[in-house]
């Protein structure tokens, strides 16, 4: 025998609406959203939705969770494996290929090359290539014949 579905009454459009049209909210007695689906993605369009959201990514509590979150295992690995995928893409190539071409870019790595800590890095690499060179043993000429 089938089992007859509860139905429950939105808050907000006041249509009485089968509970699968409602999101889990566990702070709720019944364990529902008291706003339909429809009514909550029709919401979060609004712009008092989107000032609310973008309010609340500028306190301290957000970007606290969000230091700690992008430092966990599982989401480092997707986000990794996101861009190298994002790498591959051909439109990413001709992007990339775009942004160096311009001034910002160039005023960029300028700035970079100038730091010290490049500076440091450029002479340690040279240094660690002319060690490198100077160790290697020379081969043996083949003796003619």
């Amino acid at each position: 025998m089938k089992e007859e579905q509860s139905m429950k009454i939105c808050s907000k459009c006041k249509i009485e609406k089968d509970e699968a049209e409602f999101s889990k909210l566990t702070s709720q007695i019944d364990g529902l959203d008291p706003r339909c689906k429809s009514c909550k993605r029709e919401y979060s369009q609004t712009d008092k939705w989107k000032a609310y959201a973008n309010a609340y990514k500028q306190t301290d509590t957000y970007k606290a969770y969000q230091a700690t979150y992008d430092k966990t295992e599982p989401r480092k690995a997707s986000r990794d494996a996101y861009q190298a995928a994002l790498r591959q893409t051909d439109a990413n190539k001709e992007y990339q290929k775009a942004y160096r071409q311009t001034d910002a870019y160039k005023e960029r790595l300028k700035g970079y090359e100038q730091t010290d800590a490049r500076k440091e890095y450029k002479k340690q690499y040279y240094m660690r290539r002319k060690a490198a060179s100077t160790v290697a043993p020379s081969l043996p000429v083949a003796a003619h014949v």
